[in-house]
């Protein structure tokens, strides 16, 4: 049964808190698939993600979009892509390996542009929808598909 929270943030630092809230629920295997339109936080939120999580402290998360995927030494491993430079059709996400990034047992994979990836995405273990509001306003949509991610929303909600 999916389970969908809303939340605002404030600032970008409010953005990366919520997110660095989640981290701990997530496990090797997280697949979070990440929209909304340019600008809306969604390389912060991965930033918070890193922060949240083991060894995040020491890792610059900074938006992959010309080199599409970035590994970061976190525990476990968080791989962060980007398809913004994509067309999005399979042999280009096939070119890239991204069934096999997507899959990562080890890793939490996080994904801007995850509607860029069509018929080759995987239900995300969470999915966030971003939207820019008024000035650093951001609106957030987590939506989990699976029971095992609800108690990371209430985390992340606060």
């Amino acid at each position: 049964m999916s389970r969908t929270r809303r939340v605002a943030t404030a600032s970008e630092a409010e953005t990366r808190a919520l997110a660095a809230r989640l981290a701990p629920h997530l496990g090797a295997g997280s697949l979070i698939g990440l929209t909304g339109d340019l600008g809306a936080g969604k390389t912060v939120f991965v930033q918070g993600l890193a922060a949240g999580l083991p060894g995040g402290e020491r890792v610059r998360v900074r938006s992959p979009s010309y080199v599409i995927v970035e590994e970061h030494p976190t525990e476990p491993r968080l791989v962060h892509a980007d398809l913004y430079r994509l067309a999005g059709g399979a042999a280009e996400l096939e070119g890239i390996g991204f069934e096999e990034i997507v899959e990562a047992v080890d890793a939490i994979v996080a994904v801007e542009w995850f509607e860029r990836a069509g018929e080759l995405a995987l239900p995300p273990a969470l999915r966030v929808e971003l939207a820019i509001g008024e000035g650093d306003r951001r609106e957030l949509t987590l939506t989990a598909e699976d029971a095992r991610y609800h108690d990371a929303l209430a985390a992340a909600a606060g």
